[in-house]
């Protein structure tokens, strides 16, 4: 008889040894992927959702100063409609016609006939009015029209202001933006008149928006059916919501609202992102390169923050640089004179117009027009300091402050600009550009907006001797 107790031993011990092993194998598995778990829940809830609520934050943040900004630049539109209405109802010759009128030297249509010219190259100076009316005595004296499609509106609807204060109605129109305002013309302190003047917006606000973002203007009833059904939040003088995927930022302007909108997938994708790579990360790594992760994260977070804080730079830079000449626009002027400006240095402040630009515009076209206002930009920004600021103040009109320069100084380097201001038309012709100019000295605590008014008035006063100039030499 074959004796086989050792190897039923033997054989009974492998399987238990099998067995041992399979049940650590399983166990490390358990451990493994309970380990894994732990610690995937353990970075999720201390690590990333900390993050991820103060990545939240910092995106809702970043798309409020965008929302902020934009509102600004059209806040700021508004205001230079606003002073292109001033400047037309303070014209001087035309409403002197208006006192002749009434005191019964001239009849309602002579003052028509003098009226309507002059009326004309006015408001063609002042940028994106689309209809200008002068109204006397509820009658038509002069009016503008830009193009067919104009909003049909009375200046009766807008109603009128006896104070200097014009208050702006902005008005949507199908797909289209309008700025309607009454500006009373005063003769010694009597509205004598008003100038009806309406404003096409809509390039404006188009010019805000982005593939992510959205904006445009709501009126009451659609920021009613908006909000009455959802909960909001207050953000200095905001309103945000989240609705339907979106979230909304909604600020008060002139009679209406304007809202910014991005959706929430697009906000938040940074966090997303980053959600997935620290899913993959932990996974991948587990516990020896867990100091790896943790320095992605962060690593990852602050650039992530970072691009969002040159995001924010760019749109500052959209209200403060003028598109067309690469100047400053006219409210730097004001962020320069609260920010830069030394009160320890003199300023030559010198207030320039480009001299017949609207015959420019008339003859050659309007995009020579653009490539004038170019050229003269560039000439004068190749011929002065980084420490010194050129800005378009609106249409052909420019202001240049010169740090540390006299009159005589200044005058001078405006000769030799003006000596290089050639802009060829076609292919064997040229425009030589002229232009006047005034100027006053910005010293100590001289406040910029009086100087700007000296300047300017002595820029008139150039233009109006040129003028007679040549009226002059004509006769």
């Amino acid at each position: 008889m074959r004796y086989t107790g050792n190897d039923d031993t033997g054989a009974a011990y492998s399987r238990n040894q099998a067995i041992s092993m399979l049940e650590f194998v399983r166990r490390v598995k358990q451990v493994f992927v309970g380990s894994v778990l732990v610690v995937v829940a353990l970075v999720f809830f201390l690590v990333f959702r900390p993050m991820e609520a103060e990545l939240k934050h910092s995106l809702t943040d970043v798309f409020e100063q965008m929302s902020r900004t934009n509102r600004y630049i059209i806040e700021n539109t508004i205001e230079r409609c606003i002073e292109g209405a001033k400047s037309l109802s303070s014209r001087t010759m035309i409403k002197n016609a208006i006192g002749q009128y009434r005191s019964g030297l001239m009849s309602l249509e002579e003052l028509k006939t003098y009226t309507q010219g002059k009326y004309e190259d006015g408001v063609s100076a002042i940028d994106y009015i689309v209809l200008a009316q002068r109204i006397v005595d509820d009658d038509i004296v002069a009016s503008y029209r830009a193009g067919d499609e104009v909003l049909d509106m009375s200046y009766t609807e807008i109603g009128t202001q006896q104070e200097a204060a014009i208050v702006p109605k902005l008005v949507l129109s199908g797909e289209r933006v309008y700025a309607a305002m009454n500006s009373p013309v005063k003769m010694e302190n009597q509205v004598v008149g008003y100038d009806f003047v309406i404003y096409d917006m809509t390039k404006q606000i188009e010019a805000l928006r982005s593939r992510n973002m959205e904006a445009y203007l709501m009126d009451d009833r659609a920021y009613q059916e908006l909000f009455d059904a959802y909960a909001t939040t207050e953000h200095n003088g905001a309103t945000v919501l989240t609705k339907d995927g979106l979230v909304y930022w909604v600020a008060p302007i002139a009679n209406m609202y304007f809202a910014s909108t991005q959706e929430q997938s697009t906000l938040y994708e940074p966090i997303t992102r980053l959600g997935h790579r620290i899913v993959i990360g932990v996974t991948a790594v587990f516990a020896g390169y867990t100091l790896v992760v943790y320095l992605y994260i962060f690593r990852y977070l602050r650039r992530e923050l970072g691009s969002l804080e040159s995001s924010r730079d760019a749109y500052k830079e959209m209200a403060y640089i003028d598109h067309l000449t690469g100047a400053y626009s006219r409210q730097f002027l004001d962020i320069w004179d609260k920010s830069v400006r030394s009160y320890r240095e003199n300023y030559a402040l010198v207030v320039i117009d480009v001299d017949g630009f609207k015959e420019i515009n008339d003859v050659h076209g309007h995009s020579t027009g653009d490539r004038v206002l170019q050229h003269f930009a560039a000439t004068i920004a190749k011929s002065i300091r980084r420490s010194d600021v050129l800005a378009r103040y609106g249409g052909d009109e420019f202001v240049l402050v010169l740090a540390g320069v006299d009159t005589e100084g200044a005058r001078s380097l405006l000769a030799r600009v003006e000596d290089r201001l050639t802009v060829r038309v076609h292919s064997s012709d040229f425009i030589r550009i002229r232009f006047s100019y005034g100027m006053s000295m910005l010293e100590n605590d001289d406040d910029l907006k009086e100087s700007l008014e000296r300047a300017d008035r002595e820029m008139y006063e150039s233009k109006r001797a040129k003028k007679s100039e040549h009226q002059i030499a004509a006769t």
